[in-house]
Parts: structure tokens; C-alpha cells; sequence
């Protein structure tokens, strides 16, 4: 009889540690080189990860994402480098065997676009907000075609794979997100922190006092994500969002 009820508890306590296990552990990763990998989400999405060696960081990585359809592809965001950008590309084009939509920038910072000469070489649209294409424009680079004010739906097919916004300064004043709504998938970006991430980062060009509202508005709007990405670290669920919260509110 005890060694019916230890096993029980046993399987009981399995059950809880995998309803509490982070979206991505099980993820099967594809490495296409010491600064680029893949992981898989979902059928259709995978998101990549480049690193760069960062200032008083050491080897630091990068989030972005790719979404595949019948018809086709989107990437969101670039690696830092045009040469990373390029081995994610081919991935697409190669290993999926999709023809690539678009490739969409979510702010002006490096890790977001460094890529983009890559991207404008193959002649593959670029999105970005309105916000970013005039601050890439000002600093001098190259300049997303394909912009908007607050909100853009991209279609491939009949299916809306994902939709972007710009929910309000925070990170920087031109950071946008993107959502998937048949995964119930929230690409948070630079906006949103990794649960381990014990500060804000780099805050140079952010809005503090803009920041927290809005995450509480990604938050209220977004109510149904499974699945929320940040722009570096782990992977997590909606709980990333009241972190940031949480770390903007201790801020000095």
C-alpha cells in the first residue's frame, strides 16, 4: 500500500513539474554555427538566437522568430550581424523550403535590424513602424520600405500569421510586438525581460515612465498568450510581463 501511495505521489509531483516547465526545454535546437541556432516552438515557429560578445556582458544572445506558412515565411528581427542574418535565411529558404514574405524589425537598436544590409541584398521586403524607419533613417542606416503607424496585419495566403503593433514607448519610443494568434504567441521583444534578468539593461533610449503602462497594456490586450519571447534570455509565459513590471518599479 505505501508503495502505491509513493508512487502516486511520485507521478502527482511529475504532473506538477511539467505543467511548470518553461515553454522551451523540450525545444529541438539546430545549431547552424557558434554564434546561430534555431529552436522549434511550435509547428510553424521557431525561434533564432545569435550571440555577440557584449561589453561588460561577455556572449550575449539575441531573440527573433520565424513563421512559417504553407505559402511562405516571415522573419522577425535580423541577427546583430548580416553575416548571422545570412545562415538564418538560407535556413529558411533551404531547410523549410519557404520563400520569405518579409522581414520585420521591431526597433532600431542592432540586435534588432544589424542585419538588414543582408536582407536588402537579397531584395526580401522590410517592415518596421514609422518610429523605426526614422530613426534608422537619422543614425544613418539603411531604412526599413514597408512601415506603419500603430498596427499591420501580415497575411500570407488567407491566413493572418502575425500582428504587429506599436503599444507605446517603453524600451525604446519606437519598440513594437508581435502576435501570433493562432499559437496564442507573444514576441515581446527588448520590451519585455527574461525572468532572470535581475535589471533593465541598456535604457539609454528608453521611456521609464512610459515603459510599465505599456507592458500593462501588451498585458490587458493580450490576454489569451501562452508564450511570451523577450528580446534576450529565456523564454517564458505571461509572467515575463509582471517581472518587467517588477523591475521597472525598483528602479533607482
Amino acid at each position: 500500500m505505501n508503495q502505491r501511495k509513493n508512487f502516486i505521489a511520485f507521478l502527482a509531483s511529475l504532473f506538477v513539474n511539467l505543467l511548470i516547465t518553461p515553454p522551451n526545454c523540450f525545444a529541438e535546437i539546430i545549431k547552424l554555427s557558434e554564434s546561430v541556432q534555431i529552436e522549434k516552438l511550435s509547428d510553424g515557429v521557431w525561434c533564432h538566437i545569435t550571440y555577440t560578445n557584449y561589453p561588460g556582458l561577455g556572449r550575449y544572445p539575441a531573440n527573433g522568430l520565424i513563421v512559417a506558412h504553407d505559402a511562405g515565411a516571415i522573419l522577425i528581427d535580423t541577427g546583430w550581424t548580416p553575416e548571422q542574418t545570412g545562415k538564418i535565411l538560407d535556413w529558411i529558404e533551404n531547410d523549410l523550403h519557404k520563400k520569405i514574405a518579409c522581414v520585420v524589425m521591431t526597433h532600431s537598436h542592432n540586435d534588432r535590424m544589424g542585419g538588414i544590409t543582408e536582407v536588402m541584398r537579397r531584395h526580401l521586403l522590410t517592415v518596421s513602424s514609422r518610429r523605426t524607419a526614422l530613426l534608422a533613417k537619422a543614425a544613418g542606416l539603411s531604412v526599413p520600405v514597408k512601415t506603419f503607424d500603430e498596427k499591420l496585419d501580415l497575411q500570407i495566403g488567407t491566413e493572418i500569421l502575425v500582428q504587429l503593433e506599436y503599444p507605446g514607448a517603453g524600451h525604446t519610443t519606437d519598440n513594437i510586438v508581435a502576435w501570433l494568434p493562432r499559437q496564442k504567441i507573444l514576441f515581446g521583444g527588448c520590451l519585455v525581460k527574461a525572468a532572470k534578468d535581475k535589471s533593465l539593461g541598456y535604457t539609454k533610449d528608453a521611456d521609464l515612465s512610459e515603459w510599465p503602462k505599456t507592458v500593462a497594456k501588451v498585458e490587458n490586450e493580450f490576454r489569451d498568450t501562452i508564450i511570451v519571447i523577450p528580446g534576450h534570455g529565456d523564454i517564458g509565459g505571461k509572467d515575463l510581463l509582471s517581472h518587467t513590471v517588477e523591475l521597472l518599479q525598483k528602479k533607482p
